[in-house]
């Protein structure tokens, strides 16, 4: 594992997860989370973006922590306290980029970094109006065609009309804001929480598991998707120990119940942002993940 890669990436999602993020500022992170995690030298990356002026003050804080992680010394006792400092630090940063840029502008810069020899003039991108109008023009000339096949007798300008009302309300699934996401994902805690006591008294049954089970697995996939790795983590970890359960391949003692609440408790925590220390929920849960 890439420890100072890990580090980087998990400050940026911990920034994230302090500001209210639309879908599109969801996509940029998620854009800056695919660059660093492919990145192959950070230390030349994170120099590469401090030559942008979108990304240079983000860039600086970056490689401020990549210096402390990978070049100095690390105290492991402090190291908790020294990643919450260094996430915080980004928040600021983070939030003044993603007002200033968009998915499209950042994912042209990340390709001209990768990319040298590819000269990308951003003043000529399209905005993003122009592209949606293309695509929905697009769509209408499609619809037409069709409609023409079937020799509609509907006036041009109400088919048109209507394909745009059409276009612009056909919302894709995974055009999620984050907040949004903190309601899916905190709406079903308690009922598992209590499902958890009933696990504890011996007082559920098989199909109170699996569906819970099925829940949790989609919440995992949702936090996989828009990458909050520590989200994603825990749920899947938590599904996996319902699983098991299910399977009677493990007892459900105190150890157990702990372990799952731990899981939960992080979710909460990071989600809500809680200003706790979870270190010791977090250590457990991860030490249950790997014994499981």
């Amino acid at each position: 594992m890439d420890i100072p890669k890990q580090y980087i990436v998990q400050c940026i999602v911990i920034a994230a997860n302090n500001l209210r993020l639309s879908s599109e500022k969801i996509e940029v992170v998620a854009l800056i989370r695919e660059f660093l995690n492919e990145s192959v030298n950070m230390e030349e990356d994170i120099s590469s973006m401090k030559k942008n002026t979108f990304l240079s003050k983000l860039a600086i804080k970056l490689g401020e922590s990549y210096q402390y992680i990978a070049k100095s010394k690390v105290d492991f006792l402090r190291l908790s306290d020294k990643f919450k400092e260094h996430s915080h630090n980004m928040v600021r940063e983070l939030s003044n980029l993603l007002d200033g840029i968009t998915a499209n502008e950042l994912r042209a810069i990340f390709n001209e970094m990768r990319n040298k020899d590819v000269k990308i003039d951003l003043s000529k991108m399209k905005s993003k109006s122009e592209i949606l109008d293309n695509q929905i023009e697009q769509k209408i000339q499609i619809k037409k065609t069709e409609a023409a096949e079937e020799k509609n007798e509907i006036p041009e300008e109400v088919v048109t009309q209507k394909l745009k009302e059409e276009f612009i309300l056909d919302v894709e699934e995974d055009e999620i804001d984050f907040e949004d996401f903190i309601k899916i994902i905190l709406k079903p805690i308690k009922e598992i929480d209590s499902l958890l006591k009933s696990i504890e008294s011996n007082k559920y049954s098989i199909d109170e598991i699996i569906g819970t089970m099925q829940i949790v697995e989609k919440n995992g996939e949702l936090s996989t998707k828009i990458g909050f790795d520590i989200i994603s983590e825990m749920h899947y970890t938590f599904a996996k120990g319902l699983k098991l359960l299910a399977e009677e391949k493990v007892n459900p003692n105190n150890d157990f119940i702990e372990s799952m609440r731990a899981c939960l408790i992080v979710i909460v925590a990071v989600v809500k942002d809680k200003d706790v220390d979870i270190t010791n929920y977090l250590k457990k849960a991860q030490v249950f993940a790997k014994n499981i």
